[in-house]
C-alpha cells in the first residue's frame, strides 16, 4: 500500500468527476468527502477502510468510519474506485480513475497480490458479450496460486 505524488490537474479532473456525480444525485459536497477523495487519490495499490481511517486521523481530519464507508460506496458507484473482496478478509479498494481494468493473482502464503492484464481475458469478455447479447460492466477475476 503505497502513495502517489499527487498531480494537481489529474486530481482536479478526479474531483470534478466526483462532484458532478454528487450533483447529479442531489448530494452535497462536504469537507469530509473532500478529505476522503484527496486521500484515496493519493494512495496507490489496494487499501482498506482502516488504513484510510488511520491516514486521515494522522492528518487531523475528523472523518467517521461511517462517512468513509458511505463515501467509498459513492466513489465506487461513480466509477472512481474499485472494490474487491479477496478471501475472508476485509474489502479492499483501489483508485480506478483513468486506470485500465486488470485482474489479480493472490498468493495466500505470502500475502502478495499480482495485478495483471491478459488479452485472453479481454477476448473472453468480448465473446461472452456477443454470445449472450450483453454488455459486461464490471469484473472480478481472481486466481489463487502458490509459489513454485
Amino acid at each position: 500500500m503505497g502513495e502517489n505524488t499527487v498531480n494537481d490537474s489529474r486530481f482536479e479532473a478526479f474531483r470534478k468527476v466526483f462532484y458532478t456525480y454528487l450533483e447529479q444525485h442531489g448530494l452535497s459536497r462536504t469537507s469530509e468527502r473532500y478529505a476522503v477523495i484527496r486521500e484515496v487519490y493519493e494512495l496507490s495499490g489496494h487499501f482498506d477502510v482502516e488504513t484510510l481511517f488511520v491516514r486521515l486521523k494522522q492528518k487531523k481530519y475528523q472523518v467517521s468510519r461511517t462517512t468513509l464507508y458511505h463515501t467509498l460506496d459513492l466513489l465506487e458507484d461513480s466509477g472512481l474506485v474499485r472494490k474487491y473482496r479477496f478471501d475472508d478478509g476485509p474489502a479492499v479498494y483501489e483508485c480506478a480513475f483513468r486506470q485500465p481494468p486488470h485482474d489479480h493473482i493472490l498468493l495466500p502464503d505470502s500475502g502478495e497480490t499480482i495485478e495483471f492484464s491478459h488479452p485472453l481475458v479481454e477476448e473472453l469478455i468480448r465473446s461472452l458479450e456477443a454470445e449472450h447479447d450483453i454488455r459486461i460492466t464490471g469484473r472480478s477475476v481472481v486466481f489463487y496460486a502458490k509459489q513454485n
